[in-house]
């Protein structure tokens, strides 16, 4: 299964919370599990860990932390055709 497949069925399990994290790092992987796509996060990726409010922590390859994040905050999972952007007003 694609990391996209694998997020998006997280997100709807919420096995990946929906909700915005209250801190967030980042640094090299320590061989941890990738909450997105269990692989381990070798020491030389990125490690993103991210903190909730309900005491949950969750580490995440960056790719997945992207995907994770888009899906997070659209919606959608790729290709995400039904996205418009808000198109903001210009002031004068």
């Amino acid at each position: 299964m694609d990391v996209t497949a694998l997020i998006a069925e997280r997100l709807a399990s919420a096995v990946l919370p929906s909700g915005p994290p209250i801190i967030q790092w980042a640094g090299y992987g320590r061989s941890s599990k990738c909450d997105g796509c269990d692989l381990p996060i070798h020491a030389k990726q990125i490690e993103d860990e991210f903190d909730f409010a309900d005491g949950r922590r969750i580490r995440l390859h960056r790719d997945c932390t992207n995907e994770w994040t888009k899906q997070r905050l659209t919606g959608c999972a790729a290709p995400c055709k039904n996205f418009k952007r808000p198109v903001g007003r210009r002031s004068s």
